[in-house]
């Protein structure tokens, strides 16, 4: 047997954070953070490595705060990569559960596609070397030891998701950053405060909303001020916050993210919670739950926004969402505007001709070819027929008001008469018995 036989990657994983934080060189001479419980994980594997006289460390991949429920991870996925490329042929680890818990992605790994490639795998604790291993061993003990892990994995998973749903039944703030507008307040992390700034930015989006502003329009005029995105807006206070992307270029505001401030009841002081959940334990995909399922308690902080102001937005936003090309205010008549013929929606529709615009409305069904009769009606014809409408609606509410007080005038004048004449009429009487 030749020495250094074996090129191998050192893999070392831990599926949460640990305040007790130390430095390692990688292989390019980067420094890199990791837990201490990572740290032991490296130095027995070391030890180990030091004492095989057929076995040279090549690298070392460190998956620091990744779960071993699935095998989505940066780190495992380079090794994999080296081990196709052929620079690894050997894969040791402390344990079977610091490779991964899934037991059926782990056995796959580890009875399949390693010996296929040649590669030799170790799990130090588990006195597990498939080098040496006989066929009870690989056949038996290493898929129950697996499927132990995976239940425990599950157990786990279990039990967070109770304890998680006891908190948002609390009204406990259980997400790892505050929504845009809050922070969490220093004597109770479950609990949310404004944070001044960003609660003036959340008032200032409500306000340009009910002064008609498209949310686009909204979203441009807050990054044409340079006003930094949640997630910027997160980075620069400290948080370690990436939000579902990651990259160096900088995220601005979007319309998505204008509306997702403009529908949030948190605004109103009440924790909503609980809108989404991962399909399983294994997976990080997660799924939108109904909003009956959602998780809402009232009144469980200070409000940003008032309810009136809450619901004069949403009205908004539910009379149409599509703005105007032309100009950054949503269309005055689209989603209320139906055709008198066959009852479908009108659209709104824009010829453009060099430097000039006009704007029309047509039947939705006319517009698919399904049958409707072709007419359509400029929007400026139609604001001053609408503005007739008003005006003559409002001279009627003026003479009815003019009717309504001289009639009132008159019976006023009416009781004053009937008095006189049944004062004359007791005089009349007086006078007469006396006689």
């Amino acid at each position: 047997m030749n020495r250094k036989q074996f090129l191998a990657a050192m893999y070392l994983r831990l599926s949460r954070d640990d305040s007790d934080v130390g430095d390692v060189t990688d292989r390019e001479g980067n420094l890199k953070s990791e837990s201490n419980s990572i740290g032991n994980q490296r130095e027995l594997i070391r030890a180990f490595i030091h004492e095989q006289q057929d076995i040279e460390l090549y690298d070392i991949y460190v998956d620091d705060g990744f779960s071993g429920s699935n095998f989505d991870r940066p780190e495992f996925k380079r090794m994999i990569s080296d081990i196709e490329a052929g620079k690894v042929n050997c894969v040791i680890v402390k344990d079977l559960s610091r490779f991964g818990r899934d037991y059926i992605e782990s056995g796959r790994y580890i009875q399949k596609i390693f010996p296929a490639l040649s590669v030799r795998f170790i799990a130090l604790t588990d006195h597990y070397d498939s080098f040496q291993a006989d066929v009870s061993e690989s056949g038996i003990v290493l898929p129950v030891k697996n499927f132990i892990n995976d239940s425990y994995c599950r157990d786990i998973s279990t039990k967070v998701k109770s304890q998680f749903e006891v908190k948002r039944k609390n009204g406990e703030c259980i997400a790892p950053f505050a929504l845009y507008g809050y922070k969490k307040a220093e004597d109770n992390k479950s609990r949310l405060v404004p944070d001044e700034y960003a609660a003036d930015i959340v008032r200032k989006i409500f306000a340009w909303k009910m002064e008609g502003m498209a949310v686009s329009a909204i979203a441009g005029k807050l990054n044409g001020l340079g006003i930094l995105s949640p997630k910027e807006y997160k980075k620069s206070t400290g948080e370690n916050y990436k939000g579902g992307f990651s990259g160096a270029v900088k995220s601005r505001w979007s319309s998505s993210t204008v509306k997702r401030i403009l529908t949030n009841e948190t605004y109103l002081g009440h924790m909503v919670q609980g809108k989404r959940e991962k399909i399983n334990y294994k997976l990080k995909k997660s799924v939108d739950k109904p909003q009956e399922e959602w998780i809402k308690v009232e009144n469980t902080h200070e409000a940003i926004i008032s309810a009136d102001q809450f619901q004069i937005v949403q009205n908004l936003l539910k009379a149409d969402g599509r703005v105007s090309t032309v100009t950054e205010e949503n269309s005055l008549f689209t989603g209320i505007l139906f055709c008198g013929d066959c009852g479908e929606q009108m659209i709104r529709r824009i010829n453009r001709y060099k430097d000039t615009h006009k704007v029309y409305y047509i039947c939705s069904t006319k517009n698919r070819g399904d049958g409707c009769s072709r007419h359509s009606i400029p929007e400026e014809q139609l604001k001053e027929i609408i503005a007739e409408m008003i005006r003559h609606y409002a001279n009627c509410f003026l003479e009815e008001k003019q009717i309504f007080e001289k009639a009132l005038e008159m019976e006023t004048n009416f009781e004053s008469i009937v008095r006189y004449d049944t004062e004359i009429a007791i005089g009349n009487c007086e006078t007469s018995s006396k006689s």
